[in-house]
């Protein structure tokens, strides 16, 4: 393998285990009830616009994910407070078939780089994922309302130049 070939290896090894680590859910870390965690009847929402609440979340989500063959919706965890995380992925439809392969791939990266490698040139189109974590905390709202725009553009803009690249 040459110097160039291992160092990208390495930058996608290092992307995958960033992935993994922002990934994780909070409740995986052990501990006693935190401030933040909270009832959703108590949610109030106090944004200067019309921000969409987190009980009409995963119900946006699945619409969109019903009208675009670009999207899809698992929930990978729950938060510290026992919400739902999402994680939505966008893709080419094309692409989204061979999502299965992209995974293996992934998996591959952090067992085998080696034979990662060997997978992907092989492979010959491996799409490298990127994250976007669009809500940190439960009342920044902002976060979830522009990721929810960019679901919905990269979900069923048809005409854009910039989208198809994306994708």
């Amino acid at each position: 393998m040459d110097h160039r070939t291992s160092k990208k290896l390495q930058w996608r090894v290092i992307a995958i285990l960033c992935i993994v680590a922002l990934v994780l859910p909070a409740s995986a870390v052990a501990g006693s009830p935190r401030p933040w965690d909270v009832e959703l009847e108590n949610q109030v929402i106090q944004a200067p616009y019309d921000a969409i609440p987190y009980s009409e979340i995963s119900a946006k989500l699945h619409e969109i994910e019903s009208n675009s063959n670009r999207v899809r919706v698992d929930v990978i965890g729950q938060s510290a407070g026992g919400r739902d995380m999402f994680l939505v992925t966008l893709s080419d439809p094309q692409a989204m078939g061979r999502l299965g392969k992209y995974q293996a791939i992934r998996h591959m990266m952090l067992t085998d780089p080696e034979k990662a490698q060997d997978m992907i040139e092989k492979f010959g189109d491996f799409k490298v994922p990127f994250f976007v974590n669009a809500s940190i905390h439960g009342t920044e709202y902002p976060g979830t309302d522009a990721a929810i725009k960019l679901i919905e553009t990269l979900a069923y803009d048809e005409d854009s130049e910039e989208v198809r690249a994306i994708l």
